[in-house]
């Protein structure tokens, strides 16, 4: 088919990564414009770092799929008889537990059949970030 570029899963994985790299560079950089605007921070109340895991920031681009998908069957507080089968063990509510769970999440995000099993649905893109920053996060966490 003429005209259309086929990405692969690696290649998409990369384009992502740079492209939140240069979100974070610009960020960075508008907000450390002047000395003045360092020294009017309010740092009474700093929020802890968030994890960065594969150059990206997981409390902001990737919890939220969880959040939005998973979390309905996958949450440590929801009682079984609102799991939809999801075993009472397999839970998503924080990084170390998807990360616990890896192949299991990157198995579902492959097989795309039933998973969330209602409305609403990750879009196939959403679900490649995810699987790409799985598969990338799987490999820098893993232990030698």
């Amino acid at each position: 088919m003429a005209g259309i570029i086929r990405i692969t899963h690696r290649a998409s994985f990369w384009w992502l990564l740079a492209a939140l790299a240069a979100l974070a560079t610009g960020a960075f950089v508008s907000a450390c414009d002047t000395e003045a605007d360092v020294e009017d921070v309010d740092r009474s109340e700093e929020a802890e770092p968030s994890a960065l895991v594969c150059g990206v920031d997981y409390d902001e681009k990737i919890q939220p799929f969880f959040d939005a998908y998973c979390l309905r069957c996958h949450g440590e507080a929801v009682p079984a008889s609102q799991r939809h089968g999801a075993p009472d063990a397999l839970n998503f509510d924080t990084m170390e537990m998807v990360l616990a769970n890896g192949e299991a999440v990157r198995a579902s995000l492959l097989d795309n059949s039933g998973q969330p099993p209602s409305p609403p649905y990750p879009t196939h893109m959403e679900r490649d970030v995810v699987l790409s920053w799985i598969d990338c996060a799987m490999d820098e966490t893993a232990e030698p």
